[in-house]
């Protein structure tokens, strides 16, 4: 097929339409009108083919600068989440708490925001956050250690008061791994209850506190053989998670049960009481909220049996947190981390007053260079220097008045964690309520308790670490949230320059096709007016 060579475009009646130099019109790829069989040699797009393209471009680009970052994000998001456990039903619960999240995110309170310069037991919160800081690297190590590792429990104690039509939804996550013989240390198998005594204190203040009437069997150890048997638990297998059991008729049964006369309420000491019983909670929220999605139940790797170390490395412990669940437990409720704050430094204190007796405490477990380790650490864990412990007025007796009273109410505690269905939350209720017994204990009075056994030494040692741990997970949430406001920024800066772009295209677009047919206008009397003129001539 020839070609035109050189097209030459002349203005035509049709705005559509130019004039090749074989003189027909070029309407589209080929000349029309005299059969030529010519092809133009350059394509033709009309006038309002190439504004529509132009629009169109814009549009891309618009579309493009948006999409492309969000499609990015969203892409790095879904590698960061683990969604193949869920159900259908919980992703859509979850993105909406998310979206949620996204509306109230500004009213969340960080641990800086809500102390007010106040102190706690004379104590800074900022001081007590070092003192977790400072606490947790040893006690993460420590309770790896199998003298502060395996807990003694009555697990399966009936429940005495009224059942609650209460049940676990996921069975597994609320199951509990118990030891079997071969791989409990030998010296804890012994009948024999070890005692760790108080050999610096006098005579008058070795009040043996197994044998004090204020001692509660929280652990179930003395329970008869009907009610249940003892059961040895490696609190490594079974760190603490979420379970997806609520226990709100729990919490309001602890909370009914230890209510005091209106009269006593207003008191100090008795408000201090239900701040601890608030800690434990917000603690467990904490807890929950971090290691929400558990893949794998155990941290430190397998007990050691015949002396015999098979694997004490760490594994990685993989976990998903769940930003809303805090949210919703603690992000909005100041008041809750504060009592967090406060139960920690309750127990924290009670370690400083019984340093004396912690530092008679041999760690033998059967494993001689693991109780080596262990003593190490314990010793380094009381020769550190706490805020908590340099504070006279931190030390000072916490219930000098009602502590008596206090003591019997807290002991309702036992008997309604032995109605939780979950064992899991039933197993980690009982071994922080023993070490908050210790604590309540050692702050009634000036004089100090002259022993424990092994497994309150453990109690409070591991309770002391979650409870460290849950402020040390609050820290991270508030880094979190403040990630989550960077992004609700971006995300509503990215949105505006989005509509910006649709708004300047179309205002841009409709300017200038004003204009366009402005200048048609013009063109049009121009015209019109040397026509006039040529037929004036004429």
């Amino acid at each position: 097929m020839n070609t035109c060579t050189t097209p030459t475009f002349a203005k035509v009646k049709s705005p559509e339409a130019s004039v090749c130099d074989c003189g027909c019109n070029c309407n589209t790829n080929l000349c029309s009108g005299c059969g030529c069989g010519f092809a133009c040699a350059q394509k033709y797009r009309p006038p309002r083919a190439r504004r529509y393209s132009r629009v169109v471009g814009n549009m891309k680009i618009a579309l493009m600068s948006f999409f492309v970052p969000l499609l990015l994000f969203g892409m790095f998001l879904k590698m960061k989440e683990s969604t193949h456990l869920m159900s259908y039903g919980d992703k859509v619960k979850k993105t909406f708490n998310d979206m949620l999240l996204y509306f109230n995110i500004f009213d969340v309170k960080f641990p800086t925001s809500y102390i007010n310069n106040e102190k706690i037991l004379g104590l800074n919160v900022r001081d007590i956050e070092k003192d977790a800081y400072r606490v947790y690297p040893i006690l993460k190590e420590l309770i790896q250690k199998d003298y502060f590792r395996v807990f003694k429990v009555n697990l399966h104690i009936p429940c005495k008061l009224q059942k609650l039509n209460e049940r676990c939804k996921e069975m597994q996550k609320c199951s509990v791994c118990e030891c079997e013989n071969d791989e409990i240390p030998s010296n804890f198998r012994t009948n024999e209850i070890e005692i760790i005594e108080n050999k610096m204190s006098q005579e008058d203040l070795k009040k043996t506190f197994i044998e004090s009437k204020l001692y509660k069997d929280i652990l179930g150890n003395y329970a008869s053989d009907n009610e249940g048997f003892l059961s040895y638990v490696d609190l490594a297998y079974n760190s603490p998670s979420y379970t997806a059991y609520e226990g709100r008729n729990i919490w309001n049964m602890i909370y009914r049960e230890n209510c005091f006369p209106k009269e006593q309420n207003e008191c100090e000491e008795m408000n201090s009481f239900y701040k601890i019983i608030s800690g434990m909670q917000s603690s467990i929220a904490a807890l929950s909220s971090e290691y929400h999605n558990l893949k794998n139940d155990f941290v430190f790797g397998d007990m050691q049996s015949q002396n015999i170390l098979k694997n004490d490395y760490f594994k990685k412990l993989n976990y998903d947190y769940d930003i809303s669940f805090f949210k919703e437990k603690l992000g909005l409720h100041p008041d809750r981390i504060e009592n967090l704050y406060f139960t920690f430094a309750i127990l924290l204190r009670a370690l400083c007053r019984l340093k004396s007796l912690f530092s008679q405490c041999t760690c033998s477990s059967g494993c001689v260079e693991n109780d080596k380790e262990a003593a190490k650490l314990l010793n380094d864990l009381l020769e550190n220097s706490y805020n908590a412990c340099s504070s006279e007025e931190f030390l000072e007796p916490l219930f000098p008045i009602h502590g008596k009273e206090i003591l019997s109410k807290f002991m309702n505690i036992a008997n309604i964690l032995d109605c939780v269905p979950c064992v899991k939350c039933r197993l980690h209720g009982k071994l922080k309520t023993t070490a908050l017994q210790i604590a309540l204990v050692e702050g009634v009075s000036n004089e100090h308790i002259g022993s424990l056994e092994r497994n309150e030494l453990t109690a409070l040692i591991n309770a002391l670490y979650y409870f460290a741990d849950s402020i040390l997970i609050v820290n991270k949430f508030a880094e979190r949230l403040k990630l989550k406001r960077t992004l609700f920024i971006f995300c509503c800066m990215s949105i505006g320059f989005f509509f910006f772009l649709i708004v300047y295209s179309v205002i841009f677009i409709t300017v200038r096709n004003y204009k366009k047919k402005k200048e048609k206008k013009k063109e049009k009397k121009k015209e019109k007016k040397k026509e006039k003129e040529k037929q004036k001539l004429n």
